[in-house]
């Protein structure tokens, strides 16, 4: 019989090339904070009920198991989808990170599981927020980053929130077209073929005119698969509780998405060509997943910019104009 010791090792090999990950940390303006304070944690081992249309009872995914970084598909339990699974159990116990609108904030994740955390992984080079031997946390994944904020409606609160209302996308960290290259479209998150190439790191402001109120800030890396091959798209998302302070008042501006619903796989950003998969070429209509990105002052369609040549470039998501999917935006 294997030891436990022996085990143990190979369940943290496993956790470490799998390409899985969670986001588990966050820095407000500059200052790190303790791993998953602020954040709901989900439970591992975790049973999924939702199997998904048409797939077959056969398998660990199919038995509906998941471990702490497994990934999360549109059709799983709607809470898993927006905040990791049973992220909504530990919503009671979860702290609200305070801030003020236009502050900054960064994430960092982690590919090991929680039980081999150890104290090095939180005190990085540059200061980053999680690494692994004194090198940066990798991610093994293509696809975007994308954070998005649900405010918590009136008459509930942000320890019961179980993000059911509009989520509001305010950051995408997607990919850089290149039309001179063999490899056109690469994933700016993704450090899978280009290991020389430093992991980027996932900074942003909350919008100055983001009116005051409690918020669920979801972020999440989307591994997209090529439509032709059927498969689902893959999610890694967390949940901050965060109370921003603000002299804007009201509502977020209408225009988001319903999660699941605006994730499935008929959504913008879920459709791709086995080019675009293979990274030989960017589909002309691409947007990224998660709706429209409001920047604070106008909501404008998230699309790539394509770029035809040196010195040619297209920025085709910048004109400020508010799209709307008539059946998974409001």
């Amino acid at each position: 019989m294997a030891s436990k010791t022996f085990i143990a090792i190979l369940i943290a090999a496993a956790s470490s090339v799998d390409g899985h990950l969670t986001f588990v940390r966050v820095a407000h303006n500059s200052v790190w904070q303790t791993p998953t304070r602020f954040i709901r944690n989900k439970t591992d081992p975790y049973y999924e009920p939702y199997h998904g249309p048409g797939l077959v009872d056969t398998g660990t995914y199919a038995k509906g198991y998941r471990g702490y970084h497994f990934p999360t598909e549109w059709y799983n339990e709607p809470t898993s989808v927006r905040c990791g699974r049973d992220s909504l159990s530990y919503a009671a116990n979860t702290e609200v990170l305070k801030l003020k609108a236009g502050d900054e904030l960064e994430y960092a994740h982690q590919i090991n599981n929680p039980e081999f955390w150890t104290d090095d992984m939180w005190v990085c080079e540059d200061g980053r927020g999680s690494c692994d031997n004194g090198t940066p946390q990798l991610i093994l994944h293509p696809g975007p980053v994308v954070a998005h904020l649900s405010k918590i409606p009136k008459g509930q609160n942000i320890h019961n929130y179980d993000g059911s209302g509009p989520w509001l996308k305010i950051y995408t960290l997607g990919l850089k077209h290149d039309a001179n290259s063999t490899r056109k479209v690469n994933w700016l998150p993704w450090n899978n073929e280009d290991m020389d190439t430093p992991i980027p790191r996932f900074v942003f402001k909350i919008p100055a005119q983001t009116p005051a109120g409690h918020y669920l800030l979801r972020i999440d890396l989307i591994w997209v698969h090529a439509t032709e091959d059927k498969e689902p798209a893959q999610f890694y998302p967390s949940c901050t509780q965060i109370e921003v302070t603000s002299e804007v008042k009201g509502d977020l501006p209408q225009g988001g998405i319903l999660i699941p619903e605006g994730l499935a796989p008929d959504q913008p950003g879920f459709i791709m060509s086995g080019e675009m998969y293979r990274k030989e070429e960017l589909d002309d209509d691409y947007l990224y997943p998660g709706g429209p990105v409001w920047d604070g002052e106008s909501l404008r369609e998230d699309k790539p910019s394509k770029e035809y040549g040196r010195g040619a470039r297209r920025d085709s998501g910048d004109q400020g104009i508010t799209v709307k999917d008539k059946d998974h935006m409001i």
